[in-house]
């Protein structure tokens, strides 16, 4: 199929024009609602006035072509129905083939592995600070002092627990 260029559709309708003032009755309602959709179509600005968002993850900016969103718009319409018209055992291979390659993507670390890692150097950095510190003469306040030894603990115990669960 050849593209539809402005130029095409603007010398399609001038033909149709020219028929509709040659013959005596005007066109017929075939012909007439080709016209009326020829120039409709030829109404479309070239470019995008704005910038226009299809989600999930199309975007456009403003001024790329009018013929790129409407072939995405195609092209996305058709995907749909591809997949619609899929049986279920095609559906199914069709979601295992997509799985197949997603595990081929490098995977990102969950955020309990980075929570883990955070509270291990938070261990690590308060027992420096218990190690090279004198917490009976820098600390007076018994409440600090409780909670400066329980922190810790209360991090190991969530530690273990977010290992035991991967």
């Amino acid at each position: 199929m050849t593209s539809i260029t402005r130029e095409w559709l603007e010398k399609t309708i001038a033909e149709f024009e020219n028929t509709r003032n040659d013959i005596p009755f005007g066109l017929d309602d075939d012909s007439a609602k080709i016209l009326k959709v020829l120039k409709q179509a030829l109404a479309y600005p070239e470019t995008l006035p704005c910038p226009v968002h299809l989600l999930p993850g199309l975007c456009f900016g403003k001024g790329c072509k009018t013929e790129g969103l409407l072939i995405a718009l195609q092209r996305r319409a058709e995907y749909y129905a591809e997949l619609d018209a899929m049986t279920p055992e095609e559906r199914m291979k069709y979601n295992d083939n997509i799985e197949a390659i997603r595990q081929l993507l490098p995977q990102p670390e969950s955020p309990v592995t980075v929570l883990c890692l955070a509270l291990e150097r938070m261990l690590k950095m308060h027992e420096l600070v218990m190690n090279k510190t004198n917490v009976g003469a820098s600390f007076y306040d018994a409440e600090c002092i409780r909670e400066m030894n329980l922190a810790p603990i209360q991090a190991w115990q969530a530690l273990t627990f977010a290992r035991s669960k991967q």
